[in-house]
């Protein structure tokens, strides 16, 4: 009896050491524990508190108390997954909702659980599983959603480097400005891609920049697939990782060609009349202004005759700018 006794104990001390094990590994996952009973639909939890908001003493029944607390929208597909499951369709049960939680906002839940009895009829009567915290991982995931779609709805081309400046992602945008294929682009390095004269001289500057100030922006003139050059804005940031170290390089660029255009249209509009293409006194103005400017600083004089023609009468008026006062008079009399 004694040796008994001796091997229950020993027997129920192991079963302590073995439950306190797995009620640390679970707090340090973050997991909580659920048992359900189907038939009394009682339920038991660990990390409620942690996970909801909630005492476990007010959350003893899973229909009874925490469907009411799931998102409207989530509880068809939970409803859906637990279904598949007690019917034998799956092997295990496992779906994300949200549950609104103790102090009013939703929180995101990872359940998984599997049935573990069932009755003479092969109905389940218990189910065990755990559920965790997932709203940091929805989180991200809508951020990385959000910058996939700034990514490729971007007008500006966007090109991810390695830290060897081998291609690693491009979006349509640089598809579209520079008319490459973006498979044909990924893991090449940007050295072996068809560039232009110009790029290549600026090369080993950039790459300098980017070493010692870890950004470098400017203008270049670069080629697309076909060979027609074309004015770009270029602008390279090195992206370092937590210890500090290199991890990528994002470069944005802009194809200026549509504003060059523009400028230069707006340059001859300034200049000259739209529709008979003469120029105009703005024109005038500006080329009269070069001479003036150069013989007041040599301190020389110069005459300007401007015509001014109607279909009646035609003047003619003279200027005289920094003339001495004696060929004034002459100019006068003349």
């Amino acid at each position: 009896m004694a040796q008994r006794s001796q091997e229950l104990d020993a027997a129920s001390l192991a079963l302590n050491k073995s439950e306190a094990r797995l009620a640390m590994a679970l707090q340090a996952s973050e997991l909580g524990l659920w048992d359900w009973n189907l038939q009394t639909d009682e339920v038991h939890h660990t990390q409620l508190k942690e996970l909801f908001g909630l005492e476990p003493e007010y959350v003893t029944a899973m229909l009874g108390h925490l469907k009411p607390r799931l998102h409207p929208d989530d509880l068809p597909l939970l409803k859906r997954a637990l279904v598949e499951h007690l019917k034998g369709r799956s092997e295990d049960y496992q779906v994300e909702y949200r549950v609104r939680h103790g102090d009013g906002h939703w929180v995101w839940i990872e359940d998984r659980g599997r049935a573990v009895e069932r009755g003479p009829s092969g109905r389940v009567t218990r189910m065990l599983g755990t559920r965790r915290n997932i709203s940091a991982g929805k989180a991200l995931e809508e951020q990385q959603r959000l910058a996939s779609t700034v990514f490729e709805a971007a007008s500006e081309g966007i090109v991810i480097l390695d830290p060897g400046y081998k291609l690693i992602a491009v979006n349509q945008a640089f598809s579209r400005v520079t008319g490459f294929e973006i498979d044909d682009m990924l893991g090449r390095n940007v050295v072996e891609l068809p560039s232009s004269r110009d790029a290549r001289r600026h090369f080993p500057v950039i790459r300098q920049a980017l070493l010692s100030h870890g950004t470098w922006q400017g203008e270049l003139v670069e080629t697309r697939k076909n060979g027609e050059l074309y004015p770009q804005w270029l602008q390279l940031n090195v992206v370092r990782d937590i210890r500090g170290k290199v991890s990528h390089i994002v470069g944005f660029f802009a194809d200026l060609s549509a504003r060059r255009e523009s400028e230069e249209r707006m340059r001859y509009l300034t200049h000259y009349d739209e529709l008979t293409g003469l120029a105009n006194r703005s024109l005038f103005r500006e080329r009269c202004a070069r001479p003036t400017s150069a013989y007041a600083r040599a301190g020389a004089a110069w005459r300007c005759c401007i015509s001014t023609w109607t279909a009646s009468s035609c003047s003619m008026t003279a200027w005289a700018m920094r003339w001495p006062t004696s060929c004034c008079r002459k100019w006068r009399g003349a």
